[in-house]
């Protein structure tokens, strides 16, 4: 498979023909988180990527980066180095056969497989915590564009009320002219 498909259309191709709500179902979430799976809208969680492997037999990397073949050890190889899946009855035979002789080999795929899943949860920890980080900046800024749409309501506020006491007072000019014409007056009385 390539990996040029997506996280969700992998997700697609492991359900098959199977109806949506019955995959769902079959893996304990609401069909909308499936949906949302598929569309790549949500992210699998670690949890849901060891159900998806252990219940279906997929391989850890093909459904998380597209790469390798499909099914994980529940498919042989070909002469043509194609990949085809073993039916249920040839799986458990195959299981039972190398039980015992692959119990390290086991532990090896099991520790790698662990290796992974902590690597996939510490970046999916890392993309929490700078979300988190970028949503308390957001925060904070709306919180200083509200305070400085405030404090521009408060100058829009303080100028009209200035320009209303410049209206209602006498000009210089006119201040001028009140004076000389008192000055005139007290002269005339004289």
């Amino acid at each position: 498979m390539s990996s040029s498909t997506t996280l969700g259309e992998r997700i697609k191709i492991l359900r098959g023909t199977v109806p949506q709500r019955q995959f769902a179902q079959a893996l304990g979430i609401p069909q909308t988180t499936l949906a949302n799976y598929e569309t790549n809208k949500s992210e699998l969680s670690i949890s849901m990527i060891r159900l998806l492997t252990r219940r279906y037999g997929v391989n850890t990397d093909w459904l998380v980066f597209g790469e390798g073949p499909q099914w994980a050890d529940s498919c042989e190889e070909s002469e043509d180095g194609n990949f085809y899946r073993l039916t249920p009855e040839e799986y458990a035979q195959k299981k039972a056969a190398t039980k015992t002789s692959s119990s390290s080999k086991t532990l090896g795929d099991s520790k790698k497989m662990n290796e992974l899943l902590v690597k996939l949860q510490t970046e999916l920890d890392l993309e929490r915590k700078e979300r988190r980080e970028v949503a308390a900046e957001n925060r904070q800024l709306n919180k200083d564009k509200m305070i400085l749409v405030q404090e521009n309501a408060d100058l829009k506020v303080r100028l009209a009320k200035l320009e209303m006491s410049m209206a209602a007072a006498p000009s210089c000019q006119e201040k001028s002219a009140s004076v000389v014409s008192d000055e005139e007056k007290l002269a005339e009385q004289k």
